[in-house]
């Protein structure tokens, strides 16, 4: 059995070999890495031997750091949100608008067509004529059975709509040309809620055909 002996200042005993043998306390090993004993915040170590830190004082320490970056980054956030919004509310309303545009564009253009339709097959020779001439017109470019026809066609269309119904031949006879226009205001969402509705633009068609009867 191989004898023992003792450091100095510690009560492990150790065997004594053939080499050198060089106690080194935990002291010596410097600052932080005494060997940890008993319960406490530094009861563990890591892979290396160095004591780590435990306990709930020093978990608030570590995460102290990590809660203050991120409501940094949520008080950013916020501030980038409030200014892209309004950007990005006013880009959806004008979007909006152009579509609304259109739609009421091809409204009119539809209605206006089915209008100039009404008066071909509706010349001086048919049964309920329209144009110079017939009951429903009035000088100079009003008739009430193709305004009434065209407005039936313009679902949407704001009642500030205006038809209008010329006869460039000075006729409704078979072969004349019969021109139905029609136009209303358009005032976008926009100008409304920012301008009192003072900025606007007319929207506008017309279809010329020539009368067949």
């Amino acid at each position: 059995m191989k004898p023992f002996a003792r450091d100095a200042g510690t009560e492990t005993p150790y065997p004594i070999t053939g080499r050198a043998h060089c106690p080194t306390s935990w002291a010596e090993r410097g600052p932080g890495t005494e060997r940890p004993r008993g319960r406490g915040p530094w009861a563990r170590s890591d892979a290396r031997g160095v004591p780590v830190p435990q306990g709930r004082g020093f978990a608030r320490r570590e995460g102290f750091g990590a809660g203050s970056a991120l409501a940094k980054q949520q008080g950013q956030a916020l501030v980038e949100t409030a200014l892209v919004l309004p950007l990005l509310l006013l880009l959806i309303v004008g979007l909006f608008d152009v579509g609304r545009a259109i739609w009421l564009s091809n409204t009119l253009a539809t209605a206006v067509r089915e209008g100039s339709r009404y008066g071909v097959v509706h010349g001086a020779l048919s049964g309920s004529p329209t144009g110079p001439g017939a009951a429903s017109y009035t000088p100079p470019d009003t008739d009430t059975a193709i305004t009434a026809w065209v407005r039936s066609y313009a679902t949407g269309v704001p009642d500030t709509l205006t038809v209008r119904s010329t006869w460039p031949d000075g006729n409704a006879n078979r072969g004349s040309r019969i021109v139905v226009s029609a136009s209303f205001p358009f005032t976008p969402v926009l100008s409304q809620v920012f301008l009192g509705g003072g900025l606007g633009i007319t929207l506008q068609s017309s279809s010329t055909l020539v009368i067949e009867q």
